[in-house]
Protein backbone atom coordinates (compact mmCIF):
# COMPACT_ATOMS: atom_id res chain seq x y z
CA UNK A 1 0.00 0.00 0.00
CA UNK A 2 0.95 3.60 -0.89
CA UNK A 3 2.30 6.04 1.38
CA UNK A 4 -0.14 8.56 0.29
CA UNK A 5 -3.06 5.53 0.69
CA UNK A 6 -2.65 5.25 4.78
CA UNK A 7 -3.20 7.17 7.73
CA UNK A 8 -0.14 7.40 10.32
CA UNK A 9 0.12 8.49 13.80
CA UNK A 10 2.89 10.97 15.30
CA UNK A 11 5.01 9.06 16.87
CA UNK A 12 7.73 11.78 17.65
CA UNK A 13 8.34 15.34 17.66
CA UNK A 14 11.97 16.91 17.84
CA UNK A 15 14.05 19.80 16.89
CA UNK A 16 16.99 18.78 14.97
CA UNK A 17 19.89 20.49 13.40
CA UNK A 18 21.13 20.22 9.95
CA UNK A 19 23.92 18.06 9.41
CA UNK A 20 22.06 15.90 12.46
CA UNK A 21 21.48 12.04 12.02
CA UNK A 22 18.85 10.98 14.86
CA UNK A 23 16.47 7.84 15.05
CA UNK A 24 18.29 6.32 12.37
CA UNK A 25 17.89 9.09 10.15
CA UNK A 26 20.55 9.99 7.34
CA UNK A 27 22.07 13.68 8.16
CA UNK A 28 19.37 16.36 7.90
CA UNK A 29 20.48 18.93 5.03
CA UNK A 30 18.75 21.46 7.47
CA UNK A 31 17.29 22.18 10.46
CA UNK A 32 13.70 22.49 11.96
CA UNK A 33 11.16 20.62 13.68
CA UNK A 34 11.35 16.33 13.11
CA UNK A 35 7.64 14.69 13.14
CA UNK A 36 8.31 10.54 12.58
CA UNK A 37 5.82 8.77 11.69
CA UNK A 38 4.06 5.25 12.71
CA UNK A 39 3.27 2.89 11.04
CA UNK A 40 6.58 1.84 8.86
CA UNK A 41 5.91 1.99 5.14
CA UNK A 42 8.01 1.58 2.17
CA UNK A 43 7.77 4.92 0.18
CA UNK A 44 8.39 5.43 -3.54
CA UNK A 45 11.48 7.93 -4.07
CA UNK A 46 9.69 10.78 -5.27
CA UNK A 47 6.30 9.84 -3.53
CA UNK A 48 5.65 12.30 -1.62
CA UNK A 49 6.84 15.22 -3.49
CA UNK A 50 4.05 17.38 -4.09
CA UNK A 51 1.89 16.79 -1.01
CA UNK A 52 1.46 18.24 2.79
CA UNK A 53 0.62 16.94 6.09
CA UNK A 54 -3.06 16.50 7.12
CA UNK A 55 -3.18 16.13 10.98
CA UNK A 56 -5.74 15.71 13.11
CA UNK A 57 -4.57 15.87 16.79
CA UNK A 58 -6.62 13.55 19.28
CA UNK A 59 -9.08 16.70 20.11
CA UNK A 60 -10.38 16.70 16.73
CA UNK A 61 -8.97 19.54 15.56
CA UNK A 62 -6.99 19.75 12.38
CA UNK A 63 -4.93 21.20 9.44
CA UNK A 64 -2.99 21.04 7.03
CA UNK A 65 0.94 21.88 7.02
CA UNK A 66 3.59 22.08 4.42
CA UNK A 67 6.53 20.22 5.27
CA UNK A 68 10.01 21.23 3.57
CA UNK A 69 12.22 18.08 3.55
CA UNK A 70 11.07 14.23 4.02
CA UNK A 71 13.19 10.75 4.24
CA UNK A 72 12.75 7.49 5.82
CA UNK A 73 14.81 5.76 8.15
CA UNK A 74 16.39 2.54 8.61
CA UNK A 75 13.13 0.94 9.79
CA UNK A 76 11.23 2.47 7.12
CA UNK A 77 9.56 5.30 9.63
CA UNK A 78 8.83 8.70 7.22
CA UNK A 79 10.25 11.51 9.00
CA UNK A 80 8.70 15.17 8.24
CA UNK A 81 10.93 18.31 8.18
CA UNK A 82 9.10 21.41 8.93
CA UNK A 83 11.56 24.35 8.96
CA UNK A 84 9.11 26.95 10.43
CA UNK A 85 6.65 24.85 13.21
CA UNK A 86 6.78 25.39 16.59
CA UNK A 87 6.98 22.36 18.72
CA UNK A 88 3.64 21.77 20.29
CA UNK A 89 1.82 22.49 16.93
CA UNK A 90 2.14 18.59 16.55
CA UNK A 91 1.04 16.62 19.37
CA UNK A 92 2.12 12.97 19.67
CA UNK A 93 -0.57 10.77 18.84
CA UNK A 94 -2.09 13.29 16.30
CA UNK A 95 -3.07 11.27 12.90
CA UNK A 96 -1.67 12.28 9.46
CA UNK A 97 -2.11 11.71 5.98
CA UNK A 98 -0.92 13.25 2.84
CA UNK A 99 -2.82 15.41 0.73
CA UNK A 100 -1.81 16.79 -3.08
CA UNK A 101 -0.59 20.33 -2.11
CA UNK A 102 -2.77 23.23 -4.36
CA UNK A 103 -1.43 24.17 -7.89
CA UNK A 104 0.67 27.51 -7.90
CA UNK A 105 -2.27 30.44 -8.69
CA UNK A 106 -4.93 28.40 -7.79
CA UNK A 107 -7.63 29.15 -5.25
CA UNK A 108 -9.58 32.42 -4.67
Amino acid sequence: MSALDREFSVSYVMQVSAGMAVANFPDFPRGGILVILDPPCDVGERELIGHAAAITTVTGASRVLDYQFWQVNAQRNIGLLFENLQPGAVPLKSKLTFVKKPARGAGA
